[in-house]
């Protein structure tokens, strides 16, 4: 694996998660194929300009395709998906502009979920207001991320520890912990529209002054 280094974290995690996929096997079948297809896509689009222009990537628009395909065409794509994905981040990778403080303009990429969760997540630790809950809610509305949240709802509920060794503040800061510790496996994900439109907001505020 390479290591990336962009100056952007969330641009990172997404060149980190593609290189992921860009390992070709024989006799991958159509959902997983489909499941590669669709995490190129997601990951995609999440990526600054200055960083997708390097991938040549063939058509990912395939429909329900590959369930119609034998054998050989699905290998045969899944094969140029994950050369056009390793050409791709050679390319990134001998950009200098792209490496840390090159000066590429990496700010045109959309915002994560990941980003919104580290943000909710600081955010409510900071002070806890019943508004940051919700805000921490919304960001952890996503599979794997509800259940996490679930877990700090009902430990906030909690007078007493019961059966846990530790003190109830000690288990809600766990809690709080696990939700942060999982926010980067999200940068592959668009943040909600209200806290997108929250980061445009203050964007307009700051040009104001």
């Amino acid at each position: 694996m390479r290591y990336w280094n962009t100056g952007d974290t969330p641009t990172n995690s997404n060149l980190s998660s593609l290189e992921n996929l860009a390992h070709p096997w024989a006799g991958i079948d159509a959902e997983r194929l489909l499941d590669v297809i669709r995490g190129v896509i997601r990951i995609e689009k999440m990526l600054p300009k200055a960083v997708r222009h390097h991938f040549k990537l063939p058509p990912l628009i395939v429909g329900a395709g590959p369930y119609d395909w034998d054998a050989a065409r699905r290998d045969k794509y899944h094969s140029e998906l994950c050369e056009a994905l390793s050409a791709g981040l050679a390319g990134v990778q001998a950009d200098p502009s792209l490496a840390k403080d090159g000066g590429a303009d990496l700010s045109d990429r959309p915002p994560t979920r990941g980003e919104e969760l580290e943000f909710a997540c600081r955010a409510w630790s900071r002070n806890r207001t019943s508004s940051n809950l919700d805000d921490l809610r919304i960001a952890c509305s996503v599979q794997g991320m509800q259940s996490r949240f679930d877990k700090l709802e009902r430990w906030l509920a909690r007078k007493r520890p019961g059966s846990s060794p530790h003190s109830v503040e000690y288990e809600v800061e766990c809690a709080l912990g696990d939700i942060d510790r999982y926010a980067d496996t999200y940068h592959s994900m668009e943040a909600s529209y209200r806290y997108a439109e929250r980061l445009r907001e203050r964007e307009q505020l700051g040009e104001e002054d």
